[in-house]
């Protein structure tokens, strides 16, 4: 592995999202209105009286977003190279797999924290939310949820390595198969036994509960955030193994070159 091919591709991800408005906007303008528009609607149910915890979906919100950037920042890179034709290029020099999703992973912190500001600055400015009420262990949150990020961002390139571009779509979209489950904006109680048990199988479902009871004025626990970390060691080896073996088959195939046509 070499840390300077590692340091170039950083530099050309960089450059493709500062002169790319479909990025900056996936960035910054979408996560900006569906977060105000949450921020509205926590604020009127305060206003009525009807829900006293309200404000706990804005925690949902914010974190939930740094899932999202992390998970599509590898398969969306993948994408774009795909769509500029340059992916095989790319590998033509002595660039390697692992050096690549590296890269895309290292520079989704990038994207991750620029967004956590930004979203961070907003919700203070219109609802006078401070999410930094969460303190050190903010840390350990953001830590978990790009761990499962980076995985569910593996396993989707993945596919779109074994399937092609049809289901490009997944990029964004697949994230959003997990979403209603792991209790974002709500408590896992309120699921259907099965599908808690379906919850507890997935790492960030612990991370948000625990950033609900701790925003809630809790403690919180350190068993269920080791839990996390365990299954996302567990997920990120798998979804990595996953992934070079998917990659094995794309170029003894020939269907990475053929997604670039």
């Amino acid at each position: 592995m070499n840390f300077k091919r590692i340091n170039t591709m950083i530099h050309h991800v960089w450059y493709h999202m500062r002169h790319s408005v479909e990025t900056l906007s996936d960035l910054f303008w979408m996560p900006l209105m569906n977060t105000i528009l949450f921020g509205f609607m926590v604020s009127f149910f305060l206003q009525g009286g009807k829900v006293a915890d309200a404000s706990l979906v804005l925690v949902g919100v914010i974190l939930w977003y740094m899932v999202e950037v992390g998970s599509y920042s590898i398969a969306v890179g993948a994408l774009w190279e795909i769509w500029c034709q340059s992916l095989s290029s790319l590998f033509v020099t002595p660039l390697t797999l692992a050096e690549f999703v590296i890269a895309h992973m290292l520079f989704s912190i990038v994207k991750q924290l620029l967004m956590f500001v930004f979203l961070s600055g907003a919700v203070f400015l219109f609802f006078h939310f401070s999410i930094f009420q969460l303190g050190w262990m903010l840390v350990v949150y953001l830590s978990l949820l790009t761990m499962f990020a980076w995985a569910v961002g593996m396993f989707t390139l993945s596919l779109i390595l074994r399937f092609g571009t049809v289901i490009q779509s997944f990029a964004w979209t697949f994230i959003y198969l997990i979403q209603p489950v792991v209790g974002v904006y709500y408590p896992i109680r309120v699921l259907p036994a099965w599908l808690q048990k379906v919850a507890g199988g997935i790492p960030i479902t612990y991370v948000f509960d625990q950033a609900r009871v701790q925003y809630a004025g809790g403690t919180p626990q350190a068993a269920p955030l080791v839990t996390a970390a365990l299954l996302n060691i567990i997920y990120l080896a798998a979804s990595a193994f996953f992934l070079s073996r998917m990659w094995a088959w794309s170029k003894r195939t020939g269907s990475l070159v053929r997604m670039e046509t």
